[in-house]
């Protein structure tokens, strides 16, 4: 798995109180892991299973309210 670049520095990212992050392994992107730093592909391909998964659940949901309006 490509973990990309790590870098030292200042995460950009702010905490629920915020300010800002004190973490100060970051990404390319300067951010740490905890603000989006390093987006794996494991989680990516979560994302687009759940999003294939929930438009399959309206489509049957769709047919299930066309058919008992036809009765």
């Amino acid at each position: 798995m490509d973990r990309g670049f790590t870098f030292f520095g200042q995460c950009a990212g702010k905490t629920k109180a915020g300010v800002r992050c004190k973490r100060t392994v970051v990404f390319a992107n300067n951010l740490c892991s905890w603000h989006g730093g390093d987006s794996s592909e494991f989680m990516k391909a979560r994302a687009e299973r759940l999003k294939e998964k929930a438009r399959r659940r309206i489509e049957r949901i769709k047919r299930k309210q066309q058919r008992a309006s036809c009765d």
